[in-house]
This record gives C-alpha cells, sequence and structure tokens, in this order.
C-alpha cells in the first residue's frame, strides 16, 4: 500500500461516521424545514415556512441583533486582545502573573460567565451597590439597566471577557514565536510605532 493512501484509509471509519451523522442529521433537518417530515404526515415540499420566518418581524429584530452583536464583539475582541497583548509580551516586574490572570476566564463556561456578568451589572448588582455606598449614585436603582436592554451590552461584556483572552494567547504566541529582533531592526531604522505595528 502506498505512504499516500495509507492515512486517509485509516482516518475513512471515523470520517464516515462523523459525515453520516451530522451530514444526515443536516438532510433530515433541511428536509423537515422544507416540509417533509413522514413521522407526522407532511409530504409535500414547500417554502411556505421559509417565507413565514423571513417576513416575521421579530425574527428579522433577533437576526440582526445577533448579527450586529457578533460583529461589535468581533472587533472589539480583536483590537482588545492585539492591544493587550503588545503590553503583555513586554518583560516587566510581574508580568507572568497579569498573564496568568489574562487566562483565567479561558476554562469558564459561557453560562458561568454570564451569570457573573449579570450579577455585577444589573441594577442591584455589585458594581450598583459599591457605587451607592461610595455616593456616586443615591440608590443602586440609579444605575444604568444594562440587562435585557435592546443593545445587548451584558451579552458583549459576556463575550468579551471570553474571547479576548482566547484571542490574545494566539496573537502572544505567534509575537513570542518570532521574537523582537526585526521590530529592534526596524525602529533603529526609523520606523515609527504605526510602521511597526502594521508593517512588521
Amino acid at each position: 500500500m502506498k505512504d499516500g493512501l495509507r492515512i486517509p484509509l485509516m482516518l475513512t471509519p471515523a470520517l464516515g461516521l462523523v459525515v453520516l451523522l451530522f451530514g444526515g442529521g443536516l438532510l433530515v433537518g433541511f428536509g423537515q424545514s422544507l416540509g417533509y417530515f413522514p413521522a407526522i404526515g407532511l409530504r409535500d415540499i414547500t417554502l411556505r415556512y421559509y417565507v413565514s420566518v423571513f417576513t416575521d418581524k421579530n425574527f428579522l429584530q433577533s437576526l440582526w441583533l445577533t448579527f450586529r452583536i457578533a460583529a461589535e464583539t468581533t472587533v472589539l475582541s480583536s483590537v482588545l486582545a492585539v492591544a493587550l497583548t503588545l503590553v503583555l509580551r513586554q518583560k516587566f516586574t510581574g508580568s507572568r502573573f497579569v498573564t496568568f490572570l489574562f487566562q483565567v476566564p479561558l476554562p469558564v463556561p459561557h453560562l458561568v460567565a454570564a451569570s457573573g456578568i449579570v450579577l455585577l451589572v444589573t441594577q442591584s448588582g455589585l458594581i450598583a451597590r459599591v457605587l451607592a455606598v461610595l455616593g456616586l449614585i443615591n440608590v443602586p436603582a440609579d444605575f444604568p439597566a444594562l440587562v435585557f436592554d435592546r443593545a445587548g451590552v451584558t451579552i458583549v461584556l459576556t463575550f468579551l471577557w471570553k474571547e479576548v483572552p482566547f484571542i490574545g494567547l494566539v496573537v502572544l504566541a505567534i509575537l513570542q514565536s518570532v521574537g523582537p529582533q526585526y521590530e529592534e531592526l526596524a525602529r533603529t531604522l526609523g520606523a515609527n510605532a504605526r510602521q511597526r505595528f502594521f508593517s512588521v
């Protein structure tokens, strides 16, 4: 047997099972979305379910909110992660401890993170109570309503808390593998911070 065929053949059983389970599930789900569900007596192929969904105002609002939050969290996570990575790659007192703190959110499940954010930023949460004790607001209820709001602030905060460390560690590993010599060379040749960031 040729070496080029050995690995694909060894992977075939596992890949076949994955394709069968997931591909079959997707195919069945797609058929049901078109109205083909013999188990309950539906056999006519139709697009009326898609038309009903995509003309529903509530669905379109939810779809827009989903795309908006995804775009916001992606951009903000990337910017914050790169900025923090550029700081963490520098050697300073306590840098290892700061890097450890940076990694803390990684093993925390999203559900736990969401619960923690809610406990922090609700009008009866920790931040509101601390601000009231400090006299910055009169009562905790004066704290802005950030939970269940139309802007999805707590959703964005939860994703940022989870995704910034993930992206940051990937970028940090890449920067550390490259090393600082290219950046130092560019600085020696007169490149400013912006040129070093975008070109080096």
